[in-house]
């Protein structure tokens, strides 16, 4: 949440959205609400309506994928996602 905050929180470039893959829904609000996320969070239910679950290519959790308007890959992982959004700001 630093990183974040120091790095993407005022980028108007990058917009962030935490597909929770918890399959209890109660307990995926209940983290969220209580971890205070600035962001959009979407439910593993709804993550293939929203068209976001083909992002999700790993087996890692936390997983970063860095999407561009068009919805094509950018970079995944956490080092490079960061290091590309930071360059949107530019």
């Amino acid at each position: 949440m630093a990183k974040y905050k120091k790095e993407i929180a005022d980028n108007l470039n990058v917009e962030f959205i935490h597909v929770s893959l918890d399959r209890d829904k109660d307990s995926a609000l209940e983290w969220a609400k209580k971890e205070i996320f600035p962001w959009l969070h979407v439910l593993s239910d709804k993550s293939s309506k929203a068209k976001l679950a083909k992002y999700h290519t790993s087996g890692s959790v936390p997983f970063y994928c860095l999407v561009d308007k068009d919805g094509n890959v950018v970079t995944k992982g956490y080092q490079s996602s960061f290091a590309k959004a930071k360059e949107f700001a530019k």
